[in-house]
């Protein structure tokens, strides 16, 4: 009954957190995404220690700076042991904000408490520097997709700057042209060797034809020549 209360409104699993690395922290993924819950398994013989709820949290925190808007909806962390078989809930309302803001500077590495809050918002500019933080690349590649990609970059005197909603279109664009790409690719390759399998099955098939019906021709003639023979006799 507790896993199916879990699982009932899944909404995302192993999902990464591109967009919300650090020089700090810059690989890991979370576990499930509910409609308005995050949750880690945990499978240990005793209750959640401190360093589980802070690794929680601290997903939480780089889910709330990545391009995945789901966890705009996010109202509660989870902690589900399926060998306890039980589960640990926390109101995410319920956690001071000095505990977030510490964990978000000095733990994932953030920056001030006035950049946090900037970056918590989806209608917010984004300078070039935030931008090559954001897609882990440098500025000669930022502006190689605004020229090549069409990167949707803004230009305010002689600074670039794009809108973080702005951004993560563009993001899930891409990533679905990258999907498209593949799936082509792949249907591609398989035409090929399809076509490539029936050649060599051909060129199988046509000696083994003509040998066949060389057999017959000269099965022919030998029943043709008997026939003759047995009319003269």
């Amino acid at each position: 009954k507790i896993a199916a209360k879990v699982f009932e409104e899944l909404i995302k699993d192993g999902f990464t957190f591109e967009g919300g690395y650090t020089d700090f922290i810059d690989a890991g993924d979370g576990d499930f995404l509910t409609k308005d819950t995050l949750w880690d398994f945990k499978v240990s013989s005793s209750k959640p220690t401190s360093s589980h709820t802070l690794q929680i949290l601290i997903y939480y925190i780089m889910g709330k700076h990545s391009i995945h808007e789901e966890f705009k909806n996010m109202k509660k962390l989870g902690i589900f042991n399926p060998r306890l078989n039980c589960i640990y809930l926390k109101e995410i309302s319920q956690i001071p904000s000095d505990i977030i803001d510490s964990v978000s500077q000095e733990v994932i590495g953030y920056g001030d408490k006035k950049t946090i809050k900037e970056n918590t918002s989806l209608d917010d500019k984004l300078a070039i520097k935030e931008i090559m933080g954001l897609l882990g690349c440098s500025r000669n590649k930022v502006m190689k997709y605004y020229s090549e990609e069409n990167l949707p970059l803004q230009k305010n005197g002689n600074r670039y700057f794009i809108y973080r909603t702005d951004l993560y279109e563009w993001i899930d664009k891409m990533k679905k042209r990258r999907t498209e790409e593949v799936i082509i690719k792949a249907i591609l390759i398989a035409f090929i060797i399809g076509v490539a399998v029936l050649l060599f099955s051909w060129e199988i098939f046509i000696p083994f034809t003509s040998k066949e019906n060389r057999d017959n021709d000269y099965f022919n003639i030998y029943t043709n020549k008997t026939q003759i023979t047995n009319v003269r006799y």
